[in-house]
């Protein structure tokens, strides 16, 4: 294996390419809805898309650094290599990466707030702070229990309300409602996953650890339906139309 090879297959494993569809669902169903009611935006979608995924690559890159540095990845972390841990890369470079998937996400929130205004910016501007403040800063929101309600926030309303709003220029009361599938979906993916993929050490004041893994499965167990009926009813919903 070559040099640029190994390079490139540690940077793929950084940026969690799994992770990447649960970034673009929101988009696509917000999109979608826009679409179904005749405000869809091929150039709207597809920036939003990049958007979405560098937002979430760049929260990867983040959580990778910051958990090394805050002591949270040790060598008894369970799961998936993460690569400043493993010594793969080494923090600045990490840093280095997120910035500049950072920095492009805002570049292209530019183009988003020349179409749909000057709260886009808003937008991103907190969903890049808050992407570094989940694992990062004095802080950090997923320590503390709080993660969560960012989860939510950001996959669910923030990209489902936010792209439609972005193609039509308002909110329909059908988008609202979509909100919540992807939302609750990604929070509890987490949920689910974290009490068997983290080191011991970083349990202790994450949500899903407080009532214990077999609750998080439990919690799981119970949102799936309910998450999977609610486009079937939004779109059903004559208040949709």
């Amino acid at each position: 294996m070559t040099q640029t090879s190994s390079n490139w297959n540690t940077w793929l494993l950084a940026i969690r390419p799994r992770t990447l569809p649960a970034a673009a669902a929101g988009v696509i169903m917000g999109s979608a809805l826009a679409w179904r009611d005749g405000y869809f935006r091929w150039d709207a979608f597809l920036v939003c898309l990049l958007v979405a995924l560098l937002l979430q690559i760049g929260s990867n890159l983040a959580n990778d650094v910051f958990d090394f540095e805050r002591g949270t990845d040790t060598a008894e972390r369970m799961g998936p290599t993460r690569v400043t841990q493993a010594g793969l890369l080494t923090p600045s470079q990490v840093k280095y990466g997120m910035a500049v998937v950072f920095g492009l996400a805002g570049l292209l929130g530019l183009y988003l707030a020349w179409i749909g205004g000057p709260v886009i910016i808003v937008m991103g501007a907190a969903a890049i702070l808050s992407a570094i403040a989940y694992t990062g800063g004095p802080f950090p929101l997923g320590h503390y229990g709080l993660g969560d309600v960012f989860v939510f926030l950001f996959f669910g309303i923030a990209a489902v309300a936010g792209t439609y709003y972005i193609q039509a220029r308002f909110v329909s009361a059908a988008a609202w409602w979509m909100t919540i599938p992807p939302g609750l979906i990604r929070r509890h993916v987490g949920a689910r996953c974290w009490p068997q993929r983290a080191s011991p050490r970083g349990w202790s004041r994450a949500s899903a650890f407080s009532s214990g893994a077999s609750t998080a499965r439990a919690a799981w167990n119970r949102v799936r339906p309910r998450a999977g009926a609610r486009p079937c009813w939004c779109c059903s919903w004559p208040g949709s139309y």
